[in-house]
């Protein structure tokens, strides 16, 4: 029997697998409690969330001039490609780097997001969704001018957003919290600010028939809920004192199976084995570069 209170809700994360698992995370208790969600992806992603009872709605990737698509079948290969051509990952100065993933023209290229938009309002004339969830740090048209309510996931870098605060460092930059050269920080924020903010952004979504979101910003304010996870150990006290309405859900998967990994099956045997010349505590730490970050494989050294 039909649950009357069920809504159908669709996902909308950036195409990388690792903001497609945080809104896996963010969205399976919806599941659990009987609302229908769906995803919006690229066809690489075809099948690999259906297990988890998500319905798909797929799309081809975007093809530039000089590409071949088919070359990319595993999901985030074609995005991974272009990180490595633009040359933003690795160890190059970070004034340069934050340049260069400004510079959108190889990775949101106006084409791609009049196709993408059109992609979208098809599955949304299609699936009617009583919800979105995005996360993103663009918002599709289609989806602020729905007049229908939208979760933001912040998956990215919540710093972002969190620019006009001078007690916190830009995003990206690494600076620490306790470091005082301020003005180093405001420096960075030049760069880091490009990222909210698009004239050329809000030209293109008004020449393919919208309106220009407020102050040419790029992500909107949602009306409803934000969602981030940082654990309390290491999340930024401000956030709570300037936006007492995003809520914190510590990781955005959890290990409820409580399952043990043998790190046997994943760790070179000299590695493993090794006792660091009788210093060795007996304790492992996992460092994370991230879905993207690793495929550089200079910066992984």
């Amino acid at each position: 029997m039909k649950n009357p209170k069920s809504k159908r809700i669709l996902v909308a994360p950036i195409k990388g697998i690792g903001h497609v698992n945080a809104c896996i995370g963010v969205t399976k208790g919806l599941l659990n409690r009987g609302h229908r969600v769906a995803f919006f992806l690229e066809t690489p992603f075809s099948g690999k969330l259906k297990s988890y009872g998500f319905e798909e709605f797929l799309y081809e990737p975007y093809k530039d001039e000089d590409e071949n698509v088919e070359q990319f079948k595993n999901p985030g290969e074609q995005m991974a490609n272009k990180l490595l051509e633009t040359g933003i990952l690795g160890k190059n100065d970070l004034r340069t780097q934050l340049t260069r993933l400004g510079n959108r023209s190889k990775i949101f290229q106006h084409e791609r997001i009049k196709y993408e938009d059109e992609q979208l309002r098809l599955v949304i004339e299609k699936f009617q969704p009583d919800l979105f969830i995005i996360d993103n740090i663009t918002l599709e048209p289609a989806i602020y001018y729905s007049n229908k309510p939208w979760i933001d996931v912040m998956s990215v870098v919540p710093l972002l957003y969190l620019q006009d605060i001078d007690t916190v460092p830009p995003a990206w930059t690494g600076f620490s919290n306790n470091d005082n050269n301020h003005d180093e920080w405001n420096e960075y924020r030049k760069y880091t600010e490009m990222y909210r903010y698009s004239k050329e952004f809000n030209d293109f979504i008004e020449q393919i028939g919208y309106k220009r979101y407020p102050d040419d910003i790029m992500l909107p304010k949602t009306q409803s809920l934000t969602i981030y996870a940082h654990p309390e150990e290491y999340d930024y006290p401000e956030i709570k004192q300037y936006h007492p309405d995003w809520f914190n859900i510590d990781v955005f998967n959890k290990n409820e199976k409580r399952e043990m990994i043998d790190l046997k099956e994943f760790l070179p045997k000299e590695f493993y084995e090794s006792d660091l010349d009788g210093k060795f505590s007996g304790k492992f730490i996992y460092v994370s570069m991230g879905s993207m970050g690793s495929i550089d494989l200079d910066l992984m050294k």
